[in-house]
């Protein structure tokens, strides 16, 4: 059997051991390389049948080892090999929440400025859909900048009220990361202070 783990990863596996005479086992694992998981990085744990396999490859290091599992009941012993494979994983990259956003009907709305990257410094690039293109239809959206910051320009359709989300994505060609921005585009009616009525009496006799 294999295993394929990720750079600076502890590896556990479980496996099942019995003997058919029930002898008590004792149970030793060694490996094929030691520049990438030595056998003091190993560990067994369990009792028969049960046992979990742990191993601790060194960091930084990738490459492959054959891991030989041997179990002696004092007289005939038998070996498993298992082989493990470290490797340099993707990982994904991430975006920042964005707030609310509040606009008045028939204005742009102003720059929104978020951040994006990839922990593994790749390439990556960020899109915009809306899921309201009656308010906010996507060619209204502009995404621009470079990693980490970035901003969003939004155009909402003029003489249209109403609520929609705009979903950021960044990607770095294989793996995604969303974030979600409400844009909330309201009548900002102007608020004027009252005026009493010329010639009103508020004092009548």
């Amino acid at each position: 059997s294999s295993i394929v783990s990720c750079v600076d990863s502890t590896i556990v596996t479980p496996f099942t051991l019995t003997d058919p005479d029930g002898d008590m086992l004792t149970v030793d694992a060694t490996s094929s390389n030691q520049a990438l998981i030595p056998d003091g990085n190993i560990a067994i744990t369990g009792m028969t049948p049960n046992y979990t396999l742990t191993m601790f490859p060194v960091a930084g290091q990738v490459g492959t080892a054959i891991i030989t599992l041997t179990a002696d009941d004092g007289i005939i012993t038998t070996n498993e090999t298992l082989v493990v494979q470290v490797e340099v994983c993707n990982s994904a990259p991430t975006i920042s929440p964005v707030d609310t956003q509040f606009v008045c009907m028939n204005f742009p709305l102003g720059d929104v400025n978020f951040t994006a990257s990839d922990p593994d410094n790749d390439p990556i690039t960020v899109t915009a859909t809306s899921n309201n293109p009656v308010l906010l239809p996507d060619v209204n959206l502009t995404v621009s900048g470079s990693a980490p910051n970035f901003t969003l320009s939004l155009n909402p359709i003029n003489g249209e009220m109403c609520i929609a989300e705009v979903t950021l994505t960044v990607s770095d060609g294989d793996l995604t990361a969303t974030t979600v921005v409400v844009v909330q585009v309201d009548n900002c009616t102007s608020i004027e202070e009252p005026a009493f009525a010329q010639g009103l009496d508020l004092f009548p006799n």
